[in-house]
């Protein structure tokens, strides 16, 4: 497997944590589609590269700090890449802090970030993955 899909992600997550919404809508392709996971405030799935661009300004407007750190970034099947990490906000007028543990597999298509999807666990996504629904 080539380490390009894992590149990409990797790619994401840094212009994340530099804040670039420039650089992050560059490894998001036209059409990603984001499931976010159910107990996420307004848990609702992000469709296109503009929508997951203004999710990200909105964190960045309320959080003065929003730092991700991943535990694990791998390609498990030929595009699809587990990321594992942890995500730390902390709020610019209420200075309040919140954590978050978290598991995600992210498909890469055409060189970008065409979808992300949220597990309970490592082992559900490594299962979901090794038994991919029919098409």
């Amino acid at each position: 497997m080539s380490h390009a899909a894992v590149d990409v992600v990797r790619a994401y997550f840094d212009a994340w944590n530099g804040r670039d919404l420039d650089r992050m809508a560059d490894v998001l392709h036209a059409d990603v589609e984001w499931r976010r996971s159910a107990d996420f405030p307004e848990g609702r799935t992000l469709t296109g590269r503009e929508s997951m661009v203004d999710f990200a300004r909105s964190m960045f407007e309320v959080f003065v700090e929003t730092p991700i750190d991943l535990t694990e970034c791998a390609e498990i099947l030929p595009g699809e890449v587990l990321a594992v990490g942890d995500s730390r906000f902390r709020g610019e007028l209420s200075g309040a802090e919140t954590e978050a543990h978290w598991v995600r597999v992210y498909s890469v298509r055409d060189g970008a970030v065409s979808r992300v999807k949220p597990y309970p666990s490592r082992e559900d996504a490594l299962d979901a993955l090794s038994d991919p629904p029919a098409r």
